[in-house]
């Protein structure tokens, strides 16, 4: 299958897959939306899950490499942290307020792409934590396990993009997040206390 084709399998399986949700969407829809028979879908992906799969990781690989350009475009850790914060948030609210995904579909797809998603937030978590490092070295944040803030951010984003879904789009997440994110930073850059 040349690239173009390969493109066009890969477009038409994101758009049937963000339509209809994991379980439903089919391989002969996704072939008829191509523009190529169903049997040539399975010569370069060995199943649906496979599929979902490629689809999952270009997706999440373009979201990353945006990601990174935002963060390497800030030039102090707190803009740093702030880049990747926001970046990932408008990212969550945009997927929520196209409607991109229903609640049930979310979920779904999560669960059948959890190898990739995984993958990336472990990708996530380790460039907030050397965000993080990065401002405890310059004497910008006094935290110590990194790791676990890195967890907890990430936390807070996906369960707030969690609501938009299970609530409606209209639930007003930036300003809240936008608040949280405040008083996280005031909190790292807090110097702890001797008891």
């Amino acid at each position: 299958m040349s690239s173009e084709a390969r493109e066009a399998v890969l477009s038409a399986a994101g758009e049937i897959f963000g339509r209809f949700g994991f379980k439903k969407a089919s391989v002969e829809d996704i072939a008829r939306l191509a523009g190529i028979g169903k049997g040539t879908v399975y010569l370069h992906f060995e199943s649906k899950e496979a599929l979902f799969e490629a689809v999952l990781r270009q997706s999440l690989t373009q979201d990353a490499a945006e990601l990174l350009r935002l963060v390497d475009r800030a030039e102090t850790p707190e803009a740093k942290l702030k880049a990747f914060f926001e970046g990932k948030v408008a990212r969550s609210l945009q997927v929520a307020n196209w409607g991109l995904l229903s609640a049930e579909h979310a979920l779904e797809m999560a669960k059948a792409g959890k190898r990739v998603v995984d993958e990336f937030q472990a990708q996530d978590i380790d460039l907030v934590t050397s965000i993080l490092k990065a401002g405890r070295d310059a004497g910008a944040f006094h935290a110590t396990d990194l790791k676990m803030i890195s967890h907890g951010i990430l936390d807070l984003i996906q369960g707030s993009t969690g609501k938009i879904l299970a609530d409606d789009a209209t639930y007003d997440a930036k300003r809240p997040l936008d608040a949280i994110f405040e008083l996280i930073l005031r909190g790292l850059a807090a110097r702890p206390t001797s008891r």
